[in-house]
């Protein structure tokens, strides 16, 4: 048995192929920086869906969402969603 490859019934979704080799993209923020997943979490809260939606589009659970969510209000320093889009808006202008 070859144990450097992972077997597919331990994954719950695939990973792409150059997952492994691509290190994952960032966004810097004042308060720290974002990863693409917290990134595409972000966009998807700014377009008004909930954190079972966003799951669903992404094909994660919706506490992943929750998580990623959490993550991004600490590292942007947001109390709630209206900050997130102030947050958004004013780096947009910049």
């Amino acid at each position: 048995m070859n144990t450097n490859k992972l077997e597919p019934s331990c994954l719950s979704k695939p990973l792409p192929e150059d997952a492994a080799v691509a290190p994952p993209k960032r966004t810097v923020t004042a308060g720290g920086s974002l990863t693409h997943r917290e990134q595409v979490v972000l966009a998807l809260i700014v377009q008004g869906s909930s954190n079972r939606s966003a799951a669903e589009q992404l094909g994660i659970s919706h506490r992943t969402v929750e998580y990623h969510r959490a993550n991004i209000m600490q590292k942007l320093n947001a109390r709630n969603v209206a900050d997130l889009l102030r947050s958004v808006l004013l780096e947009k202008k910049v």
